[in-house]
Order: structure tokens, then C-alpha cells, then sequence
């Protein structure tokens, strides 16, 4: 398999509704209470980041201790805590959290500010005091 780089800069559309989507320091993309780093290596898809995810990757031959793992919030819904205590007790040296948009989002129905789901460019933000692994995103 041929080697990718690239360099992921979330960014979240800003609408007139929410102000706070257009304010610099309520823009940046990360877990609060996450460690903070640069990170680069191999990347795995651990489904939705729960302990039978990686222990079915690792049934496989896949040892996610390393890598940066890209998770997705699920139904039924785990918090992003503990998708990153998780990430962290199995060695995963970052991790990225995305919003599936079936499960999560503008296929589901219509998108804030006119219905309850997440627009195509949303960004889920909040702490995950348990998380020291060096670097959780949360995305769509």
C-alpha cells in the first residue's frame, strides 16, 4: 500500500444564527482537556471506537497501538469520552471523531437552524476529561 500524507484542517461553515461559529477562539476543532501535539502515522477505522471494535480489529491482525484511529459518533450513541479513554487504553496515539451524516446528520432531515440535525460542515465540541492520548478531533 502506497504512503498518503495530508493534513487535516477542519473548519466548520459559519452561518448568522450562531454567532459563535464566525468567533476565532470557538472555531478551533478539538476535544476540551485533550492533550495537545502534531501527530503523524498509519491510520485505522475502529467503527464507532467501542471496546468490541478493537478487539474485533485486533482479531484481524490490526494492532490500533500506534496509529491514529477515526471513529464515528454511533447509534446507539457512546460519548466521546469514553470513545477516547478507549482510544488511549489501546495505544492509539490520536484519535478522530466524526458525525456519520445517515446516523447523524443532512440525510437524516432538515439541518439547524431549521430542524434538529447537524449540517453538512458541523463540528461537535466539548470535553473529554479522561482523554490524554495526544490529539482528538471531533468532526463531521
Amino acid at each position: 500500500m502506497r504512503e498518503r500524507r495530508f493534513c487535516l484542517k477542519p473548519k466548520e461553515r459559519s452561518d448568522s444564527l450562531t454567532k459563535d461559529s464566525i468567533r476565532r477562539a470557538v472555531v478551533l476543532t478539538y476535544v476540551g482537556m485533550s492533550a495537545s501535539g502534531d501527530v503523524s502515522g498509519p491510520v485505522v477505522y475502529a467503527h464507532s471506537g467501542n471496546p468490541e471494535d478493537y478487539d474485533w480489529l485486533e482479531s484481524q491482525g490490526i494492532d490500533p497501538s500506534g496509529k491514529i484511529a477515526i471513529v464515528r459518533y454511533s447509534v446507539p450513541y457512546s460519548y466521546r469520552g469514553f470513545k477516547a479513554w478507549e482510544a488511549e487504553r489501546r495505544g492509539v496515539t490520536a484519535l478522530i471523531i466524526y458525525s456519520d451524516p445517515m446516523e447523524d446528520g443532512y440525510r437524516k432531515g432538515d439541518v439547524f437552524p431549521d430542524g434538529p440535525w447537524g449540517p453538512e460542515s458541523h463540528i461537535q465540541r466539548g470535553p473529554s476529561p479522561t482523554c490524554q492520548i495526544a490529539k482528538t478531533l471531533t468532526m463531521v
